[in-house]
């Protein structure tokens, strides 16, 4: 088994983590956030999405499409038809909103009930600053967040393209 890197944060995962069944894995997630204790949370969105979302949109699937004129497609209701995005170990959920913020519907997945409640809190912060507002030339896509195992089926139900707990992208850099 390889040793864990020198620095403290990153040795005491490795320590809390080592030793306990994979099952005890999200109540240990929510211990660390309940504890104030997210190392690898950088106040941010990853760079590398954001720097992709607006430097290269030809290498993602478009949230939203556009008619000839450039006015957005929208179906009989008048609704806005947005592609879907998910986040697995979303945390905080700074890249859930980014996504949202360039048009697509995000689900924000999360073991941890404690780190779906900080990113709940984290967007409600975010919608009073006036972060992460619609990209030009799109609508703002709806957030959920879900508690669950990424591994297993339960959480997938109703959620995603059509319902079907299919995504049009998983943006995942754990």
């Amino acid at each position: 088994m390889p040793s864990p890197p020198d620095n403290p944060p990153s040795r005491n995962l490795y320590q809390t983590f080592r030793q306990i069944p994979f099952s005890a894995h999200p109540e240990t997630w929510s211990a660390l956030y309940k504890e104030n204790f997210h190392p690898w949370d950088r106040q941010g969105p990853s760079l590398a999405l954001a720097d992709l979302l607006a430097q290269r949109p030809d290498l993602v699937p478009p949230a939203q499409d556009h008619d000839h004129r450039g006015n957005l497609l929208r179906d009989a209701a008048g609704r806005v038809s947005r592609r879907t995005a998910l986040v697995p170990g979303c945390g905080r959920g700074h890249d859930v909103l980014l996504l949202s913020s360039f048009g697509y519907d995000v689900v924000g997945l999360d073991c941890s009930p404690e780190a779906v409640r900080m990113a709940e809190e984290n967007r409600r912060d975010a919608d009073e600053k006036g972060l992460y507002g619609a990209a030009d030339g799109l609508e703002k896509g709806e957030v959920s967040w879900v508690v669950g195992d990424f591994f297993a089926d339960e959480w997938t139900g109703g959620l995603g393209t059509e319902g079907k707990g299919q995504f049009d992208l998983i943006f995942d850099y754990t």
